[in-house]
């Protein structure tokens, strides 16, 4: 627990409005300008129907932000869908036409792949790194995939519930931004009309209640239509459908499926809403 005499907090109040203190920057737009970048102590949630680049995007996210980190500090992803392999060859291609200087020798990010990952061991292994480094940020894929000790008796929304109230707790004990990879739910397949693609809202979330609620910020990816202007490119909306400390807002980009990358630049024109 920690508690603070309101005059220690006035001669802190510069940090917590700035959030400089805890924020990490991720050279994408519409998460610097809406979002200030990743901030300590919160839940993200990013989700988007199957085979839309979730992951994809989130790789593409993590390699843009390592280029903000200060000396000694990491992001941890923990790969529960993907294989070690996979993850290093999106990477690997990513990098290719980004070209961050020393990706390979600095240790900067950590993968941690393992199916069986929970929260207690995610919390064990940020404890560890943290004796040596400061961890900026964990990103998971994907949240449904996460086990839970003891959770043999709980029907699947208890779980979720369980999973993402625990994942709130360890954003704020141990001071990390989780960055938490969701699907969306059948009903929104539905909503498909004469083969246009609907944009998701909250309710769209898979055991939507509680991952609403726990969730700081959530963002979807929707992928709108392929862009015969560029080869291989399909065009993608990404859109802020919760900010619990700011503005919503959308934005367009283009997904390279053979390079597995994003454009933002160009793309980032969406109409910015404010929070009602």
């Amino acid at each position: 627990m920690e508690a603070y005499w309101l005059n220690e907090l006035i001669v802190k109040k510069d940090n917590f409005i700035s959030g400089e203190e805890n924020t990490i920057k991720t050279n994408i737009d519409i998460l610097d300008k809406n979002l200030n970048g990743l901030i300590s102590n919160q839940l993200y949630i990013f989700a988007g129907r199957p085979a839309t680049g979730k992951t994809t995007f989130v790789l593409n996210l993590i390699l843009k932000t390592i280029q903000s980190l200060k000396s000694n500090e990491v992001l941890v992803f923990f790969s529960l869908e993907m294989s070690i392999k996979e993850v290093l060859n999106r990477i690997l291609k990513i990098n290719s036409v980004l070209k961050i200087e020393n990706l390979d020798l600095e240790e900067r990010l950590l993968i941690v792949d393992d199916v069986e990952q929970n929260n207690d061991k995610i919390h064990s292994l940020i404890l560890d790194l943290n004796k040596t480094k400061k961890v900026k940020a964990i990103f998971i894929d994907h949240l449904q995939l996460l086990d839970m000790s003891d959770s043999t008796n709980l029907i699947r929304y208890e779980k979720i519930t369980r999973i993402t109230r625990e994942l709130k707790k360890l954003a704020r004990k141990l001071n990390v931004n989780v960055f938490a990879i969701s699907q969306l739910s059948r009903e929104f397949e539905k909503r498909q009309v004469n083969n246009e693609l609907a944009i998701p809202v909250l309710s769209d979330l898979r055991e939507s209640g509680s991952i609403e609620q726990d969730a700081d910020v959530v963002l979807f990816l929707s992928n709108q239509k392929v862009d015969y202007r560029f080869r291989n490119m399909s065009k993608c909306l990404i859109s802020i459908a919760k900010n619990r400390n700011g503005k919503l807002a959308s934005s367009s980009c283009l997904l390279n499926l053979e390079k597995s990358l994003f454009y933002f630049t160009n793309f980032n024109k969406g109409k910015n809403n404010e929070k009602e």
